[in-house]
């Protein structure tokens, strides 16, 4: 059998991996992708109303695969879309149960699916933390104001008490 030496790359371990100090190369220069990203926004932003009517006329001649294809490509479909629901206000914590109420309502009679109810909801939970901390903090100030106005009674170790006579 032969000897087989393998050598470590320079600036490597015997692990592989890059050595204390190992600078690991120059790597890819800051925002290369998103100037990459950006110079193709501008073309399809440029180029869509073209495409647009190229896709329509592809799809009356009957080819619907590069129809799909067009569309989806200048036109992709949202993630989510704008709700519009009938829900009070939510200013305080006695305000999220009819809040909830009309969101859970909404769901059921198939004006929002729900996922989106499940979305407006966890809106009302950020909100309703947000109340919680407000009023913490009044409360909060109430008591510090309330101990700075009364009078400090010396303490028991100051005034001599715990004494156990």
């Amino acid at each position: 059998m032969s000897d087989l030496t393998h050598e470590k790359p320079a600036g490597r371990r015997k692990d592989g991996r890059f050595a204390k100090g190992n600078p690991g190369g120059p790597g890819r220069p800051r925002g290369a992708v998103r100037g990459a990203t950006l110079a193709l926004d501008q073309i399809g932003a440029e180029a869509s109303g073209d495409l647009i009517k190229v896709a329509v006329d592809l799809g009356r001649a009957g080819n619907i695969e590069a129809l799909k294809l067009v569309l989806n490509r200048v036109w992709p479909m949202r993630a989510g879309r704008p709700l519009e629901i009938e829900a009070p206000p939510v200013r305080a914590l006695a305000d999220l149960l009819p809040a909830a109420t009309s969101i859970a309502d909404a769901v059921l009679q198939g004006e929002m699916t729900p996922r989106e109810g499940r979305e407006v909801s966890a809106l009302f939970g950020m909100q309703c933390r947000m109340i919680d901390l407000i009023e913490i903090e009044r409360r909060l100030k109430a008591l510090e104001e309330k101990r700075e106005q009364e009078p400090v009674e010396g303490t028991p170790w100051q005034t001599g008490g715990l004494s156990s006579d």
